[in-house]
């Protein structure tokens, strides 16, 4: 089974939408109880881990892990703290003017990211879509993003972008449970 958490209503097919009323993700006697002795096949988390308290964050990451089936991964969308432009980062930092961003925690960049992954014993870190440290935007291909799980605020995806300009974007990783 596939899992999107923190859905806020975002059904997807062949996923099942679960909001924080239904799991507490930073808590594993929830994953157990709810999974009853199964493993995920994948997590979707679009604009989730960025609202997690850092003092819970590898807690979750690893709960992720744990509950994986071999084979499994998590897909993880948070906004990108190396957007180059900077109403942007006011838009999305924690305390910013964006909708929801009085309850942002974190900011991350493809490399904080990518380091509590492997933290958290993922074996496979891969970037989808992520700015660099020289302003350099790679966005996700077409193919990865309706395989692995739609992400509905991507360069392609989000109408902000119409212009093929990318002025809202996300950080996109899958990581992946290979042992």
């Amino acid at each position: 089974m596939k899992y999107i958490l923190g859905a806020g209503g975002t059904k997807l097919d062949g996923w099942i939408s679960l909001e924080k009323t239904d799991i507490d993700i930073r808590e594993r006697e929830d994953f157990e109880s709810f999974l009853n002795g199964e493993k995920a096949e994948a997590f979707l988390l679009e604009h989730i881990a960025e609202h997690i308290e850092p003092n819970n964050l590898q807690t979750v990451l690893s709960n992720l892990y744990k509950f994986l089936q071999t084979g499994g991964y998590v897909r993880i969308a948070v906004p990108d703290g190396l957007h180059p432009d900077r109403e942007y980062i006011e838009w999305v930092r924690p305390g910013g003017s964006g909708p929801g961003c009085k309850e942002h925690q974190s900011l991350f960049t493809y490399k904080t990211l990518h380091d509590l992954l492997v933290e958290a014993g993922f074996q496979l870190v891969e970037l989808q879509e992520w700015w660099d440290e020289d302003g350099s935007f790679t966005p996700m291909s077409t193919n990865d993003h309706l395989r692995h799980g739609y992400i509905g605020r991507a360069f392609f995806s989000d109408n902000r972008n119409s212009d093929n300009m990318p002025h809202y974007t996300s950080l996109i990783i899958d990581a992946w449970r290979l042992e």
